[in-house]
């Protein structure tokens, strides 16, 4: 799988010291210059980040055109999102479920949630044991509050 990436994942990542989970998954991670920028801490994180193939943007015409219309979407997923399609990747990594929403059923992008790296096609490359996957939802609700869709997961899971 190939995944372009968006700051929140990283840097939540970074946070668990989960970061070596991408590559178990992915065989080629990218990035925008954009989410580059905004990968500052933790250090983990802006270290991951110098080793990814990082890509400016080509279709300011689709960056600025989505920017329109979605002023609450920052300049990072707007050009995860666009790089995604550019580049052709199996999908766009990110932490925010409203950004699915927008990219996958406005724009027909294959979008992940980071709370959705753990199913039934990546769990086996990433976790030992059921234990392993809960232990990953516990440390990401300890970074991560208040975010409904991985509420849901946790009490789903009986964590909560």
């Amino acid at each position: 799988l190939t995944v372009v990436t968006n700051a929140s994942p990283l840097i939540h990542l970074g946070y668990m010291d989960m970061l070596e989970v991408l590559p178990k998954i992915y065989s080629r991670i990218y990035c925008s210059r954009a989410v580059a920028t905004q990968v500052e801490y933790p250090k983990a994180a802006a270290d991951f980040v110098k080793g990814l193939e990082i890509f400016e943007v080509k279709d300011r015409g689709l960056v600025e055109l989505i920017r329109a219309k979605h002023p609450r979407l920052d300049i990072g997923e707007i050009e995860t999102f666009v790089l995604h399609k550019e580049l052709n990747t199996d999908e766009a990594l990110f932490l925010n479920n409203r950004a699915e929403n927008i990219f996958t059923s406005e724009y027909r992008g294959i979008i992940r949630d980071l709370v959705d790296l753990p199913n039934a096609d990546t769990a086996p490359l990433m976790f030992l044991s059921q234990e392993h996957i809960d232990r990953f939802y516990i440390k990401l609700a300890e970074v991560v509050k208040g975010y409904k869709k991985l509420e849901k997961i946790l009490r789903e899971r009986g964590l909560r």
